[in-house]
């Protein structure tokens, strides 16, 4: 016998209004303290919240969804170093530096039925990352630390033809653009 395989062609404009929500939380209470640092239990947290939303634009013809997401994290750098005081002894350096991060990204789709067997779809995506106080632990002092931004856009177009049941075409455009820029937190120079 022969097998014929249903390919999956979501349709525009078909689906009911739904969505859905998350939130996540932690924080140095609920975490044990690192063996490697000498004081108590240094700062951190985490919260990670975002929704989805999707719906009918109009019935039968055009949809979109929309999806968000950010994460927000103070994750800690730990310093174990030797430096040299004022009077160029030998000093110990045993610390805890807060390094922030946030990621955001958020991205709608919009589906069009053009007619029976064509489909477009549109998509763009705003993601951002931040990253603070990058650079620092290990050897590096906090003096050390620069700050990372991340932003990267990107658009998709995609228009899907259903030819015959065993043969689909699709035309995909897209367009990306990305920046990265490293701020450092101060010009001073180090050995």
């Amino acid at each position: 016998g022969v097998q014929t395989c249903a390919l999956p062609i979501s349709k525009a404009g078909t689906d009911t209004l739904r969505g859905q929500a998350f939130f996540q939380f932690n924080n140095q209470d609920l975490n044990t303290r690192s063996p490697l640092l000498d004081s108590g239990l240094p700062p951190y947290k985490q919260d990670f919240f975002g929704f989805n939303v999707s719906g009918p634009i109009i019935r039968q013809k055009a949809s979109f969804t929309l999806d968000f997401k950010r994460r927000l994290i103070d994750e800690n750098a730990f310093v174990l170093a030797t430096t040299l005081d004022s009077t160029f002894l030998p000093q110990t350096v045993n610390q805890a530096v807060v390094t922030p991060q946030t990621r955001q990204t958020i991205s709608p789709r919009f589906d069009y039925a053009i007619n029976a067997g064509n489909t477009l779809t549109l998509r763009y995506q705003d993601t951002r990352i931040e990253l603070d106080k990058q650079g620092v632990g290990n050897f590096n002092l906090a003096s050390q630390a620069y700050n990372q931004k991340d932003v990267e856009n990107s658009f998709q177009g995609t228009e899907t033809a259903i030819l015959s049941p065993h043969a689909i075409n699709e035309t995909r455009f897209q367009f990306m653009r990305s920046n990265v820029s490293d701020i450092a937190n101060n010009s001073m120079p180090a050995i």
